[in-house]
């Protein structure tokens, strides 16, 4: 079966920092959020992380035994937010 954009269904999800480690030369983060969701494909972001979260250990995980579902794939994807007065008025020059 081929895998359409329409086929892929989408949440973003409210995961709320749930514990802090501190460490010597960074932090580990850890988020926990809850979402319901009927079978099929589910594309999930979770905004407003830190621009430094280091990929090697972004993870996602399931809280409860699902046998039929899975996790394909957990991955950063970086955005360059401009603030809206910036976007009225560029830099000249």
């Amino acid at each position: 079966m081929e895998r359409t954009k329409e086929a892929i269904q989408e949440l973003t999800l409210d995961a709320p920092v749930s514990q802090v480690t501190l460490l010597e030369d960074r932090a580990l983060v850890q988020r926990r959020g809850k979402a319901n969701l009927a079978p099929g494909l589910w594309r999930i972001r979770v905004e407003k992380v830190a621009p430094v979260l280091s990929d090697k250990s972004l993870r996602a995980e399931f809280c409860v035994d699902y046998p039929e579902a899975r996790i394909d794939d957990v991955r950063t994807r970086r955005r360059m937010l401009i603030k809206e007065e910036e976007r009225q008025n560029p830099p000249k020059g």
